[in-house]
């Protein structure tokens, strides 16, 4: 992330999907799972987004190409990011 505005645009998306974290309490346990469903839609229509225009990698047009560089960057980043989380939760 860069610089203070993106920090707020990720607070904005926290605070409208709510709170996720574990309290060991079922009934707050269950509101957090229920924002969790939020999160998977959001997360799904992101990574939708991203993929649909990957294609644009391959295009001859040089800001089409560098979109789709960039997107490819983004993927490959998060699912590396997500992989080291994954092995750090299974210890």
């Amino acid at each position: 992330m860069n610089g203070n505005i993106e920090i707020k645009l990720l607070d904005a998306v926290k605070t409208l999907l709510g709170d996720i974290e574990v309290y060991g309490e079922t009934y707050q346990d269950k509101k957090s799972l229920a924002n969790l469903e939020k999160y998977e839609d959001v997360l799904n229509g992101l990574i939708w987004e991203l993929c649909t225009k990957l294609k644009y990698k391959n295009s001859h047009a040089w800001s089409e190409q560098a979109i789709g560089e960039k997107i490819e960057n983004i993927l490959k980043n998060n699912m590396q990011t997500i992989a080291d989380w994954m092995e750090m939760a299974d210890e």
